[in-house]
């Protein structure tokens, strides 16, 4: 009786041996040593911190094709030392192999979503990359964080009209590029206001409209000591005379703790009637001189102060 009863014993602990297991079923997939069920539980794998990409440690024993497919969670935060921070590792190459880690959506994602930084999912997310991006080319220049390169295409900048471009001005970051369609130009933001992007262009020539050395000057608005010239009505115009077209830059003479000046392109050799915009505080109530020069020509015209 007592050998019937030990066979069966080792009869039942073969069959348990050798047979597929089941945790929270009893009809475990025939395709699977081990299966595992739950509504509400997952499996927790060993958590370990590892030390290198080549090493097994802190993992006990010698690598080898046998630790081929050991599978850990790596708690260690670390990018050197060939390790891509937490997550899921497994071993491969025997005894002269490494971790491998196991990747995600989330590490592949090339863009991520400013909201969560979860992989972006809708086209209206804004998103961002944390490393360069190239179009048109997987052969980044190390100083780009952003090259396009074709042959058939150009690059098209955002299009609006001036006044689409003003109703964003107060947000506008120093170097934000836009077409402006009613200039017919395209504009980059200085910090404080918008500038065609022009190609250089030749010195233009010429002289100032004057009589006797006076600037045939055109003075508006009401200048008062202690009041900074802040443009809004406050203004030089002078006429000039053009020879050869080009770009031009019109200085003064600083009187009073105040000055003028105007640059910009004229595109035909006929007059021109430019705009100086001022800057400063006058300091004191009285008749300012000043000379502005273009050129080799110059020619003087007078602002007069008033007390506060």
């Amino acid at each position: 009786m007592k050998k019937t009863i030990l066979l069966l014993s080792l009869t039942c602990s073969l069959f348990s041996l050798y047979a597929q297991k089941g945790m929270g079923t009893t009809t475990p997939n025939p395709a699977a040593v081990l299966e595992l069920r739950s509504t509400h539980q997952g499996v927790l794998l060993p958590r370990v911190s590892l030390t290198a990409s080549n090493s097994l440690l802190p993992i006990t024993g010698t690598a080898s094709t046998s630790t081929n497919g050991l599978w850990v969670y790596n708690t260690n935060t670390a990018t050197t030392t060939g390790l891509s921070g937490t997550g899921y590792y497994v071993w491969e190459g025997g005894a002269s192999g490494e971790w491998i880690k196991l990747t995600t959506a989330m590490d592949n994602a090339p863009f991520l979503g400013t909201d969560d930084h979860a992989m972006a999912t809708e086209n209206t997310e804004e998103i961002y990359s944390l490393g360069n991006l190239g179009v048109g080319t997987a052969t980044l220049e190390a100083s780009a964080a952003l090259q396009v390169e074709s042959t058939t295409q150009g690059f098209l900048p955002p299009r609006m009209t001036a006044a689409e471009r003003d109703a964003m001005t107060s947000t506008a970051a120093t170097g934000t590029l836009i077409v402006c369609t009613d200039c017919g130009a395209l504009q980059v933001f200085n910090g404080s206001a918008w500038n065609n992007v022009t190609a250089p262009s030749s010195t233009a020539t010429g002289v100032i409209q004057q009589l006797s050395g006076e600037c045939s000057a055109l003075v508006n608005g009401h200048f008062v000591a202690g009041q900074a010239i802040d443009n809004t009505g406050k203004y030089v115009q002078i006429q000039l005379n053009i020879e050869t077209a080009g770009s031009y830059v019109l200085t003064t003479t600083t009187v009073n703790n105040y000055s003028f000046s105007v640059e910009g392109e004229t595109k035909t050799t006929a007059g021109q009637m430019v705009t100086l915009s001022g800057t400063g505080t006058p300091t004191t109530a009285q008749t300012d001189t000043f000379r502005v020069y273009f050129g080799t020509s110059s020619c003087t015209f007078d602002i007069t102060i008033h007390n506060p």
